[in-house]
Order: C-alpha cells, then structure tokens, then sequence
C-alpha cells in the first residue's frame, strides 16, 4: 500500500508530532495575562477549537473555579457581563460561530481573548484592544492543532489566577507521549471496525474522550459515529442491546468501543461490566481501551493520540484521504453564499 498517495497532506507526520505542540503553545500565551477575579467563563469554539476547552475543562473538574461554559454556538451563553471572560477559539480565525460570540462579548464589555492562527478574528482582536494568541501549528487541520490549542488555553488560565500553574506537568507528559508506540494499536482498532459504525462509550468523568473518537470517525475515516456516557445510558441506550424476538436487525452494523478507567467509581465500572456482557451476550463486538497513564495530563493525550491513529488508519484502509473534509468546506462555502 502506497500510504503517501491517499495521505497526501501527510496527516501520519502530523500525529507523529503531536508532543512537540505543547511548548510553542505555552509560549505562544506567556504574556497574556487577564486580570480577575472572573464571575463566569465562556470558551467559544467549535470542532477541535472547542474541544480544546473541554478538555482543559476535564482536567480541572473538582477545582474550585468560576462556572466555566463550553460555548458551541452563536453568540453567548446567558448571564455574562463586565466581570466575565470571553475566550473565542477558531483555529481559521474565520469561524462564524465564533467571531459572533467575539461581536456579542465586545458588545456586553466583557473581557475577551482571541485565540487563532489569525484570520478575522485577529483583526477584530487588534481593533477591541483584546489579548490575542497565535497558534503556532500552522498548516495542519484544525483538529490536530488540539495540543498548541490547549496549552494556549491552560497557560491563559493559569496567568489569570484561574487554575494552578500545570506547566512543568504538561511539558514533562509531553517528553513521555511516545506516538508511534500506539499506531499499531489504532491500525488494529481500525482493522476491528471495518464496516461498522463506531458507538464510543465512556465516563461523564471521559465524556469529551469519546466525543473526540466520534469526530475523528467522522472527519478522518468519513464513517458515521457515536457517543454516549455512563451511567446515564445505563437508564436508556443499554435498551437497544436487549435480546428480543425476533432479533433486533440493526445491532449487527455497530461495534462498541468501551474507553475504561480502572480509577473511576468501583459502582460505576461494575456497571460497565454488565453492560459489556449484555453487548457480547448480543454479538455485538466490543473493543475495551484502557486509558494510560500516571496523572490526567497522560491519560488524556495518550487516548487522543490513539484515537488519531484508529481513525487515520480507518480511512486509509478505506483508500481515502484522512486529511480533506470536502462536505464541510463546501457547507461554509454555500454559508458564505
């Protein structure tokens, strides 16, 4: 197989170097600083500019912060004025969600951060007086530039007092991210999968790990995917594995991808395992992945990473470019129209 002629922006490369993100990032945000305190947060992005701020969100659940918004949306959520912070993310900088979440916040004076590799949002940045950092990976799409995007992130919270200073942490994980250790794993996972949906499950704790895998599936691999969390879908999804007569018809297109964490709620793992059964029980394949690592920071960027290198797999396993997303460029052209 000829990998260079279906990866033609040479997407493998690209998640090779996913650990070399993270220094220029924390660099890229290292004078920004925000003065507090803040009464509320929003993190305005989309895609993998959203994603960004969830996972920073993941990392500091349990610490006491103000109420932090991850914004996927036009305009603003409700309830922010001159004492809130407005982070607007577009790794273009021509996101139109977001640059009308940035008109909204200049309108409301609440403080802002520009975020992009430039674009409008830069300019409207230059124009409001509003800090602004630039992403330093540039030509990559924008859902591969989620490490530079959540160092800049974490390093503007901790500058403003918002969050503990995480950085040795993250640069030392960064030197331990060994990305090429994990393809042969995610070309297997891809090799499982072939011709099935994905249904990625995990944790409320993992919610946004599962959504990543979903989006990857969807951008990278061009397959349909979906997520859902425990134990909420323990109360509803978990239904549609029952054994009834005659037997379901649908189950024999999907295969479940478990993401575990043996630290999580021994309850909740217990149910887990159930409901793994009831899947199996079923014929329905499932694919249980351990999430690795000795602290958060790891556990996080070695399952992202994974999940880069199932679905960049998956898509050349089905001779497709894993980088071009033609449906969605063609969505914002005819949005522009």
């Amino acid at each position: 197989m000829n990998i260079s002629r279906t990866d033609k922006f040479n997407l493998r490369q690209i998640i090779l170097d996913f650990p070399s993100q993270f220094k220029p990032g924390l660099e890229a945000a290292g004078k920004i600083k925000i003065a507090g305190p803040f009464d509320k947060i929003a993190v305005c992005g989309m895609g993998g500019s959203a994603l960004a701020g969830a996972l920073l969100q993941t990392v500091i659940s349990g610490l006491k912060t103000p109420e932090i918004v991850i914004w996927r949306n036009y305009g603003l959520p409700a309830n922010l004025g001159p004492k809130s912070l407005v982070v607007a993310v577009s790794y273009s900088g021509n996101t139109e969600e977001t640059l009308s979440s940035f008109r909204e916040a200049a309108n409301l004076k609440t403080k802002i951060v520009g975020v992009s590799t430039g674009g409008r949002l830069e300019e409207l940045c230059r124009k409001n007086n509003s800090p602004f950092a630039a992403i330093p990976a540039k030509n990559v799409p924008p859902r591969d530039a989620v490490p530079a995007m959540f160092a800049i992130l974490m390093k503007i919270f901790t500058n403003a007092g918002i969050t503990p200073d995480e950085t040795l942490l993250l640069l030392e994980t960064a030197k331990k991210l060994r990305p090429e250790k994990s393809e042969k794993q995610g070309k297997l996972i891809a090799q499982k999968i072939k011709g099935k949906i994905p249904l990625i499950y995990a944790s409320l704790k993992w919610r946004e790990l599962a959504h990543n895998w979903k989006f990857r599936f969807n951008e990278n691999a061009k397959i349909p995917a979906f997520f859902n969390v425990f134990p909420e879908l323990h109360h509803n999804e978990m239904a549609a594995f029952e054994a009834t007569k005659p037997a379901s018809p649908y189950l024999k297109n999907f295969h479940v991808i478990i993401l575990e964490d043996e630290t999580e709620n021994i309850r909740l793992n217990e149910g887990i395992k159930i409901f793994s059964g009831f899947v199996k029980k079923q014929k329905v394949p499932v694919t249980t992945i351990p999430l690795e690592g000795d602290n958060v920071f790891e556990k996080m960027f070695n399952n992202l990473i994974l999940a880069d290198w199932a679905s960049y797999w998956a898509a050349i396993n089905r001779g497709l470019d894993p980088t071009e997303v033609k449906i969605i460029s063609e969505f914002k052209k005819r949005m522009a129209s």
